[in-house]
């Protein structure tokens, strides 16, 4: 799945950046998670085609989040869109969504339209609700807007993304979180308390919580984008796209190192954040069997150019980049932007470099 962060800013265009809105896609099909208002002109900016989108999914009603929905009908309309567009919202989207497009352009409601604009309502109480290959799941959580707001997560082409939404930290966002692929999470301020936003300081408190392959940090204000050289985890911008794929794997050889020999199973997931100042990074979550006990880890894999998953024989692999591997105990390994190295300090290095790969 590709991940695109089309606007990543606050509702005041902090930075200069660009309102909420986050482009899924695999195998054809595109979700927009958050339609901000300046997100029809991003989209453009980055030649990114709003006839693509097939569905929007949405955290809550306020302007920066679901501002843009009105004109990406709009311009569907204009454009002669004929493929349907579904939008996943929590309850009162229908109503609001009839009332911004009224108010904006008054009668735009009543035009017979080339395509069908479909609205599901999500309960926010962890049920699902999909279209196409697309499943979502929502959680009520702590922001005002006049309806519910959520936290949600998007699975799509088997992977699983995930996001706060505007909130202040509630333990549902441990519920979203919990095996996804990429969580996407508020920081609005860095350690200032904003009633019904989450500061960097207090994730810090729950990050341990948070069970999610990557974690990703969005939605900052000015104050956090001041200190962007403090923060420990990887914060998005304009632009930003991660391509991540899941794979099953077997490592059936023996290791190198004295008591890691054994069988590990586990998925795999690659991650490729390409523009400057990112490496290319692999994750890998393997389960570990020597006799009686196992153990869970993860694997962090760093190079210089390129990501690919492990070929069956890495020794014979035609890919000369210096890989580096780190076992990274625990569930949620540290991802940090790269200046010299992505791995975490202190980290114990282990070879993994023996023998074949066997994927299925």
């Amino acid at each position: 799945m590709e991940i695109r962060f089309v606007g990543s800013g606050d509702a005041f265009g902090s930075g200069g950046r660009f309102q909420t809105c986050i482009r899924l896609q695999e195998h054809g099909y595109t979700t927009l998670v958050d339609c901000g208002a300046t997100s029809l002109t991003a989209m453009k900016a980055q030649d990114l085609e709003p006839g693509e989108v097939d569905a929007v999914v949405l955290s809550h009603l306020h302007g920066d989040h679901f501002g843009g929905l009105p004109f990406l009908v709009l311009d569907a309309q204009f454009t002669r869109r004929t493929k349907a567009l579904t939008v996943l919202g929590p309850v009162g989207t229908t109503t609001r969504l009839h009332e911004a497009m009224e108010a904006f352009y008054p009668g735009s409601t009543s035009v017979q339209r080339r395509f069908d604009l479909n609205v599901i309502e999500l309960g926010g109480a962890g049920g699902s609700a999909g279209t196409g290959p697309l499943t979502v799941r929502s959680w009520e959580v702590d922001h005002a807007s006049g309806a519910p707001a959520l936290a949600v997560r998007a699975q799509l082409g088997g992977a699983t993304f995930a996001y706060s939404g505007d909130t202040a930290w509630t333990p549902a966002l441990i519920t979203a979180a919990e095996g996804s692929d990429v969580f996407v999470c508020e920081a609005y301020t860095f350690d200032k308390a904003v009633r019904y936003h989450l500061d960097y300081r207090t994730l810090l408190e729950h990050v341990h919580e948070l069970t999610t392959n990557l974690l990703i940090l969005t939605h900052m204000g000015p104050a956090m984008l001041t200190r962007l050289d403090e923060v420990e985890h990887t914060t998005a911008h304009d632009g930003l796209t991660l391509q991540t794929w899941r794979r099953r794997i077997t490592y059936s050889s023996k290791c190198t190192q004295p008591g890691h020999a054994g069988c590990a199973t586990g998925e795999l997931l690659a991650v490729t954040m390409p523009l400057p100042p990112w490496r290319p990074i692999v994750l890998f979550r393997f389960r570990r069997t020597q006799g009686s006990s196992t153990d869970t880890r993860w694997s962090l894999r760093v190079g210089v150019e390129g990501v690919a998953p492990p070929r069956r024989d890495r020794r014979q692999s035609r890919n000369r980049t210096p890989w580096r591997w780190v076992s990274v105990a625990g569930s949620t390994p540290l991802v940090r932007s790269s200046k010299k190295s992505s791995i975490p300090p202190g980290t114990a290095m282990m070879s993994l470099r023996a023998g074949p790969w066997t994927t299925s």
